[in-house]
């Protein structure tokens, strides 16, 4: 994966600040490692972009996510509604659905490359997963895995695909009219594929991108960094960061 520049911005980054700004600061300030997490969910998700990558460019989508999954059968897997086979059924069903109902609808201009672009003095990059067109309309695609369908009004609130348009309208001169969310949803009775989109407006686009160009100033004048306590624990998920934090708590479970 190529490294981003010192000193970028890039969409997840944010979403670090915005979940703790002392997370974010431990991370990408103090750059400490964290534990890797072995999240069934999170490599399902990323086999299932594989495979719908590799299906848009003409190629065995089905193939790959099956050797992308097989490969990711590690014995500390942390798995959660659902076990590996399951999972590898679950997956093969959603893209030969797509394949079969949904594929004609897309036509690819750019899929999974980087974009380098400046926002108002900002290095910022980012990676839509597809830039192209659904039913001929020019538009920013991500692809999503989900247990459960998506409120529509959560692509609104998305600042991210905005953010790719403008980055693309940037880089590319490509002039996104849309925004598509492909939501996966891996029920293991019944797999379906729910698409939602959105009209991208030039208001909503300038008001999105001027509010994530005051977010990254806002980090980078920033001398403290405060803990977000709420997110210390979500559920059953632990912040990776709790004992860095909490050190005389990290064995209290």
């Amino acid at each position: 994966m190529e490294a981003y520049a010192p000193g970028a911005f890039w969409f997840s980054k944010l979403s670090d600040f915005q979940h703790c700004p002392k997370y974010y600061e431990l991370k990408h300030v103090q750059k400490i490692d964290m534990p890797k997490e072995m999240s069934a969910d999170l490599e399902f998700g990323s086999a299932m972009h594989a495979g719908l990558e590799e299906l848009l460019r003409g190629g065995d989508g089905e193939k790959l996510f099956r050797m992308y999954w097989n490969s990711s059968n590690h014995p500390d897997m942390n798995y959660t509604r659902c076990d590996h086979p399951t999972l590898m059924n679950v997956g093969e069903v959603l893209l030969a659905r797509f394949k079969r109902l949904h594929m004609k609808n897309f036509e690819p201009f750019k899929l999974e490359e980087r974009i380098h672009a400046n926002l108002d003095g900002i290095a910022f990059e980012g990676t839509p997963d597809c830039l192209g067109s659904y039913k001929g309309i020019p538009s920013v695609i991500d692809f999503k895995t989900a247990s459960y369908r998506y409120d529509k009004r959560k692509i609104v609130c998305d600042a991210q695909m905005p953010g790719y348009a403008k980055l693309a309208e940037l880089a590319y001169k490509y002039a996104a009219k849309q925004l598509v969310y492909v939501v996966l949803i891996k029920d293991p009775k019944a797999p379906s594929i729910q698409i939602v989109t959105h009209q991208l407006t030039d208001s909503a686009l300038s008001s999105t991108i001027q509010n994530v160009v005051d977010t990254c100033r806002d980090i980078q004048d920033r001398k403290v960094f405060p803990m977000n306590t709420k997110s210390c624990l979500i559920g059953t998920r632990v912040c990776p960061m709790f004992a860095k934090c909490f050190p005389e708590g990290a064995n209290d479970e």
